[in-house]
């Protein structure tokens, strides 16, 4: 008979458990973060090698295919972004001249509603943006460069060989655990695989439908920098809950400084109605349905992750939840805890 332990104890070593598992993935985050994307990149494009490897194509071939069409396409993408932003350096100047405008204008206002003089606001701000250059550091900011140009690199060949070597690491899986239990490890790795595709092409459409609602309200509202803004907005409207604010709020601070605070209120009506459609509709109906996650574990996985991972964990938080779920639901000592993260209570309390 196995040996019982206090209830005490086994608390102490589940707080060790996570507290030594959220430190190492904070220190280990530069090396496991571009990993978990390039994972979930290669479960999304598996079935095209797939189809390229039942056409008679090399499988190596079929994955070095695959992957450069999708990193054309990646670039095309980015390219495109980055001449709409070149356009739009060349406003800047002028952007912040009506940014100081409306900051003088808006410090007035404070002053006259206020028990703090005009000078004492002005103080204020400026030692504020002193603050702000002070611990502005140029070595931070290469240090930052380097590693999105080092993850960059990396991205793609982790992508060819995870895709690559996929029999061997399922292989290295399956033999973890005894054969009576491969039926269900396959189960495990069938419903994950489907999850994380569902979700992520479910994005992808998401973002796409936003990006032409939001590109045509601004286009409508003769807005100069549209498809850029309405690309910053869809692209934060991929984080969970507050991503669509804060497009919301880029776009009508850009549209206040370069138009006039009338078109940014009617962005705001119009966005808001949108991101209501968003919600109600499309993230019930091609996003949410895939992950079978509750709103309440959505939000507490949100603000955790991204206490850890920053905006990586924001958008990496509820696949790497599903994928729990899964795993939960599949174990019978962790099933309590497939039901907790689920959105389906069958329980009612009389």
């Amino acid at each position: 008979m196995p040996k019982q332990y206090p209830l005490y104890i086994k608390l102490t070593c589940v707080f060790i458990g996570l507290y030594a598992t959220i430190f190492m993935l904070i220190v280990g985050k530069d090396i496991l973060i571009p990993i978990i994307y390039a994972t979930i990149i290669a479960i999304l494009l598996n079935p095209l090698v797939n189809i390229l490897t039942n056409r008679n194509i090399n499988r190596s071939s079929a994955i070095f295919l695959v992957v450069l069409v999708t990193s054309m396409v990646l670039f095309t993408a980015f390219y495109l972004i980055f001449a709409q932003i070149t356009l739009f350096s060349d406003a800047i100047p002028i952007l912040k001249t009506k940014l100081d405008t409306l900051t003088n204008e808006l410090i007035q206002i404070l002053a006259n509603h206020s028990n703090f003089h005009k000078s004492e606001i002005i103080h204020w701000v400026e030692n504020t943006e002193n603050n702000e250059i002070y611990h502005f550091s140029i070595f931070k900011k290469l240090n930052q460069l380097s590693k999105i140009l080092i993850t960059s690199v990396l991205l793609p060949i982790y992508l060819i060989l995870i895709l690559y070597y996929k029999p061997l690491f399922i292989g290295f899986i399956k033999q973890l655990f005894q054969d009576k239990h491969h039926k269900i490890i396959a189960e495990v790795l069938a419903n994950t695989k489907k999850i994380i595709q569902h979700y992520l092409i479910g994005l992808v459409v998401e973002m796409l439908i936003m990006f032409v609602l939001y590109a045509m309200t601004l286009y409508f509202l003769d807005n100069n920098y549209a498809f850029l803004l309405a690309f910053i907005a869809a692209l934060f409207n991929i984080l969970p809950f507050i991503g669509g604010i804060i497009g919301i709020f880029v776009c009508m601070l850009v549209t206040l400084v370069t138009k006039s605070p009338i078109d940014s209120f009617y962005i705001f009506l119009v966005f808001s109605a949108v991101q209501l459609l968003d919600k109600n509709l499309l993230v019930p109906k091609i996003v949410s349905k895939s992950v079978q996650i509750n709103g309440f574990v959505s939000i507490v996985v949100v603000i955790i992750s991204a206490a850890i991972w920053g905006i990586h964990g924001m958008f990496l938080s509820i696949p790497l939840t599903a994928i729990l779920k899964v795993i939960f639901d599949h174990i019978t000592p962790l099933k309590p805890w497939g039901f907790l993260l689920g959105n389906k209570p069958t329980y009612t309390i009389k």
